[in-house]
């Protein structure tokens, strides 16, 4: 499982995610006006690819061009929901099971001017289904009262409609079956009415006996509220795993540059800083300052020296920055503040080793350190699941108060001088390659300069 934070081009990557999608896609946002991530769910509609949209009934979204009708192909279907005294706020999306897509950003062009950002998280079942049932709830408790209907009469009418089938009554199975076709949107209901449509019987009566008996073990009263903050704070966790994971990639990049250039370009700037001193050596207090220049920046070279940094390809830089990102997720210690302090201890002390392999871009021991994670070979415990909504509730707050500081962290870094220099450089070879000339030329001034004080 990784999580992934996106905060550039992001309708572009939700766009890429989607036309990846083989099954289904369910989707619920509050404005939704992108035409062009609307058309490519109505091509995965065309192709058969099953899509639940969910949006607020509001002037925005009424006042859009898109026609939202236009999804509803096949088992594919839309749905207004809430209005201005009702209005839904929820911006997630959950593709063939296995990616959830979450965060602030509308699917609107208005989002593109905001600092909006998305986190993408592959490959958590258990997150994918959270957020299925989550629409499915407010289809549930938020459509029109004539398309409501309490379990307990779903549960008739499918006993009824499994002994049509037993009495091989089709003319009326035909009827029962338009009376549940209204909530299709429920997942087992939609496989039932699909297999009885295709006349496998079998197999339909089969999941109708495992609704009914699923339905009737189920717990009658649910605590939805404790239910939504545990959805919270997941969405939470993965967030500021993938906030951590972009800020240290960002910090990583900023770092190798600093690396790359004392190693290609330490010798000179020292000259360089040496002829300075040189030049105002009978300035008794602009002498001590550039010397101490001089000394800070030796030791800077010397630390750089020593750091050890592993030479990688691109692909192995590609999987070891996924590879990071996955273990932030797995033993952040922000992530375990639950679970006592032997067990924070424990787990800093392996986000302490995965960072410095990082750093180093040891992806040999990146790798070792994933797959004692995988194998849980670290952590020989579970990460208790609490039911007091108070230290839930405490938990969460604790968890966006840290995303809200590395969100302005990661939105200074993004904005500093360097880092924006950085990303503009295309190849780094001949970047230092054209810079150490421009440091030699400065030298050479420089020198000349020394020359001439000294002959006067």
């Amino acid at each position: 499982m990784t999580s992934e934070g996106i905060f550039e081009n992001i309708a572009e990557r939700i766009e890429e995610e989607i036309n990846k999608s083989q099954k289904d896609i369910y989707l619920a946002v509050a404005w939704f006006t992108n035409k062009n991530l609307f058309n490519s769910l109505v091509k995965k509609s065309q192709e058969g690819v099953k899509i639940i949209l969910v949006i607020s009934d509001n002037e925005i979204n009424r006042n859009s061009s898109i026609n939202y009708n236009d999804i509803q192909k096949g088992e594919s279907k839309f749905f207004w929901i809430g209005g201005d005294k009702s209005f839904m706020h929820n911006k997630f999306c959950i593709i063939d099971d296995y990616v959830v897509i979450t965060g602030s950003y509308n699917w609107s062009y208005k989002a593109e001017t905001n600092f909006e950002n998305v986190v993408i998280t592959t490959g958590d079942g258990e997150l994918a289904t959270q957020f299925k049932k989550e629409i499915n709830r407010i289809i549930g408790e938020l459509l029109t009262d004539e398309k409501k209907l309490p379990l307990s009469k779903i549960l008739k009418r499918l006993e009824i409609i499994k002994n049509y089938i037993i009495l091989e009554e089709m003319e009326d199975l035909d009827g029962e079956i338009r009376k549940i076709i209204p909530f299709d949107f429920d997942d087992k209901i939609s496989e039932i009415i699909h297999e009885i449509k295709q006349q496998n019987f079998g197999s339909a009566i089969k999941k109708i006996e495992t609704f009914i008996t699923l339905s009737q073990s189920m717990v009658t009263w649910i605590d939805y509220e404790l239910e939504g903050i545990k959805i919270e704070l997941k969405i939470l966790e993965n967030e500021l795993a993938a906030l951590e994971g972009e800020k240290m990639s960002i910090e990583k990049l900023l770092a190798d540059f600093i690396h790359q250039y004392t190693r290609e370009l330490g010798d000179v700037v020292l000259e360089i800083l040496y002829i300075k001193s040189l030049l105002v050596e009978d300035d008794e207090v602009e002498y001590e300052k550039a010397k101490q220049e001089e000394e800070e920046y030796r030791q800077q070279v010397d630390e750089e020296e020593k750091k050890v940094k592993f030479e990688l390809t691109e692909e192995e830089k590609v999987e070891l920055k996924k590879m990071y990102r996955k273990g932030v997720f797995k033993c952040h210690p922000d992530l375990f503040q639950n679970e006592g302090q032997e067990v924070i201890d424990m787990v800093t002390e392996i986000y302490k080793s995965l960072d410095e392999a990082y750093d180093k871009q040891d992806i040999n021991e990146v790798r070792r350190i994933m797959d004692m994670l995988d194998n849980n070979s670290f952590m020989n415990f579970k990460k208790k699941e609490s039911n007091d909504k108070i230290k839930l509730a405490s938990k969460k707050e604790f968890l966006r108060n840290k995303i809200t500081k590395l969100k302005v962290d990661l939105n200074n870094l993004r904005e500093s001088e360097k880092y924006i220099e950085i990303i503009q450089i295309e190849d780094f070879n001949q970047y230092f390659k054209n810079l150490r000339q421009q440091l030699k030329d400065h030298l050479s001034s420089l020198r000349n300069t020394l020359n001439l004080k000294k002959k006067k």
